[in-house]
């Protein structure tokens, strides 16, 4: 009678948080990066659609905001469908 081999883990062990006071600091600091990156975000794409309706090319656009022409053109388009405000 053949017994069953014993079970080995598979995969990295856990990650354990090793000083839970600094994790909770970055944790607040993460959150506050993403709502700040959501606002500028947001505000690159206002800039661009004034951009575009005071004659601004979409690759003049996108040049000086590090985007391609074709994001700017997509920002355009959803502005024009209602989707961008």
């Amino acid at each position: 009678m053949n017994t069953p081999p014993p079970h080995r883990p598979v995969g990295k062990p856990p990650k354990v948080v090793t000083d839970p006071l600094r994790a909770e600091e970055l944790s607040v600091e993460m959150r506050r990066a993403e709502v700040a990156l959501r606002e500028t975000s947001a505000r690159r794409v206002h800039l661009a659609l004034e951009a575009y309706e005071v004659g601004m090319t979409m690759e003049a656009i996108g040049s000086l905001l590090g985007v391609s022409h074709t994001a700017v053109s997509k920002w355009v388009r959803a502005a024009r469908d209602g989707g961008i405000t």
